[in-house]
């Protein structure tokens, strides 16, 4: 079988991996991270947990955001993708979805809210991904991307809602694994291992369409993993 290096990682760990396999370390590797960024897999090892996590605390903000009157803009994590914002706002019941795979200027967002108000739905809760950009450069904060906080002042000074920020952080990456997650980990373990007993190497072990799937490393690596147009408007997520 020889001597062949399993590496249990991201989108970084994937691009390590095929330089070590590219000069010789034959590498099979295993995509584990919350972002579910990683090219040749629908879902990556973690993401689910996250989302679980993200979806509760959307589920006790709500009472509050009810209960005060209040905008909640909750940031996750996502710097290049929204998988996170996506999947945990639509399972949370989220008012509105704000991932980097397709921004849309402030005004959108503050004349969806402001509608809302109008229509007697006094809270709103606004989930947004910690890598989204501005759709204008009117709308950027210190010319960095709006995230939460970014995004809570722009509102601020459009409208008289009241806005408050939770940023979820590493909340996100703790805590026990979901049993999707468990499962995931021990289907991609058990072909990663039975791939390299038939002299697999050089390739990510994903699952794609619920079947077994291997991706070149170098694919993997050039290939991103964002959300495609199509389900961002079936979920749709915009107003």
């Amino acid at each position: 079988m020889g001597l062949k290096d399993f590496i249990i990682g991201d989108r970084s760990a994937v691009g390590v991996a095929a330089v070590l396999d590219a000069n010789g370390i034959p590498c099979v590797v295993v995509p584990n991270t919350i972002d579910n960024d990683v090219f040749g897999t629908d879902f990556s090892i973690g993401f689910d947990s996250a989302i679980t996590t993200i979806s509760d605390a959307l589920d006790k903000l709500h009472t509050t955001a009810s209960a005060h009157h209040r905008v909640m803009i909750v940031e996750v994590m996502g710097r290049q993708s929204g998988w996170l914002a996506l999947y945990g706002g639509l399972a949370g019941g989220a008012d509105f979805i704000a991932i980097p795979e397709q921004p849309v200027p402030i005004e959108t967002l503050a004349a969806h809210l402001k509608q809302r108000k109008e229509e007697g739905k006094d809270f709103s809760i606004v989930v947004i991904a910690e890598g989204y950009p501005a759709a204008t450069h009117e709308a950027t904060v210190a010319g960095r991307p709006v995230a939460g906080y970014g995004l809570a002042e722009a509102l601020a000074s459009t409208t008289s809602l009241s806005v408050r920020v939770t940023v979820l952080g590493y909340l996100q990456r703790g805590g026990s694994p979901t049993v999707f997650d468990r499962l995931l980990a021990t289907r991609l373990g058990l072909a990663a291992v039975n791939a390299v007993r038939e002299g697999k190497s050089g390739i990510l072990v994903g699952e794609i369409g619920q079947h077994i799937a291997f991706t070149d490393l170098r694919e993997a690596t050039t290939q991103p993993h964002t959300i495609p147009a199509d389900v961002v408007l079936q979920a749709k997520t915009f107003y």
